[in-house]
């Protein structure tokens, strides 16, 4: 899963599968698209700007609406036309673990220890880069 600074302006794709295969939205009524806090379900964010191609739903999950760390999954609810059903529909729900907003920009795993060098230090008394004396 991918891991987001909180606070970050994030454009996401879902690519939608149903049974391995690509999930054919053609002819479908799409309910609503969510993204969903993993640790508390109450944090909702109804998605209503979306765009559909094929199988994939891109939408943005904006900045000021991340308020809790952690975990979140898209939550995608749609029907499609069964004159044999008794409401006269086939109803879909997809469930697809989308990101982790974390709290520091070195929890995303873009940045690690190895990525930094001391290449100058400067302060009074005693100070020692490295190993042992």
């Amino acid at each position: 899963m991918n891991r987001v600074r909180i606070g970050q302006n994030v454009g996401i794709l879902v690519k939608c599968y149903s049974g391995g295969n690509a999930e054919s939205f053609d002819n479908a009524l799409i309910e609503y698209v969510k993204i969903v806090s993993r640790i508390n379900p109450s944090v909702v964010k109804n998605i209503e700007d979306y765009s559909i191609n094929l199988n994939e739903i891109s939408f943005n999950f904006w900045g000021v609406d991340q308020t809790y760390l952690g975990g979140y999954y898209t939550s995608i609810y749609y029907k499609k036309v069964n004159i044999g059903a008794p409401d006269g529909f086939d109803h879909f729900y997809l469930d697809i673990p989308t990101l982790e907003l974390v709290d520091k920009t070195f929890n995303t795993g873009g940045i690690s220890e190895s990525d930094v060098e001391i290449t100058y230090l400067n302060v009074s008394g005693d100070s020692g880069v490295g190993g042992p004396k």
